[in-house]
């Protein structure tokens, strides 16, 4: 399989009802990557909640420290399998995408899409300067209403040519 060969797969969360809890990921390393693909994997939802979802900056795959990246361009799938056209790019500049009632930037009203959020390794690394930031994690607070959801990274373009991918789970 070409793509494994030059990409990687990480299993940020698996899909499920976050409801009550919310959801962190695992945080993955950028040290040898340059570029990552953030997918979150929206089932039927409840139509009703609110919950923020921050990617957040670390300087290691323990979240030692943490810095929201402040700017976020996301596209969002259509909702049905005989469309595949996803949406215009969205940008936001709050540290975060709202979820919420129909009208902000991811509305509960979405059922069944697919939320990507894109970050060159340059973005996270620029999220601070205080430390060294090249790992990456993303949480979403608990919408207080059914929301299953699940996370995936899809890292590209590794930063050194070799023979074998190089791990995103380790520092």
């Amino acid at each position: 399989m070409k793509f494994l060969d030059e990409n990687t797969i990480v299993n940020g969360w698996v899909h499920a009802d976050i409801n009550g809890a919310g959801a962190a990921s695992d945080i993955i390393s950028l040290k040898n990557w340059n570029r990552v693909a953030i997918v979150l994997d929206f089932g039927n939802t409840a139509l009703a909640g609110d919950a923020d979802i921050v990617v957040n900056a670390h300087d290691d795959v323990a979240g030692t420290h943490t810095k929201a990246i402040a700017t976020l361009k996301f596209r969002k799938s259509p909702a049905t399998t005989s469309d595949d056209l996803f949406a215009a790019e969205v940008t936001v500049t709050d540290s975060k995408l709202d979820y919420v009632l129909a009208g902000d930037i991811v509305p509960n009203t979405d059922d069944n899409k697919l939320v990507v959020i894109q970050l060159d390794a340059a973005e996270v690394r620029a999220a601070g300067t205080d430390y060294e930031y090249d790992c990456l994690g993303v949480t979403m607070g608990d919408p207080g209403q059914a929301c299953p959801v699940g996370c995936k990274f899809i890292l590209s373009e590794p930063r050194y040519a070799g023979a074998a991918v190089p791990s995103a789970i380790v520092d």
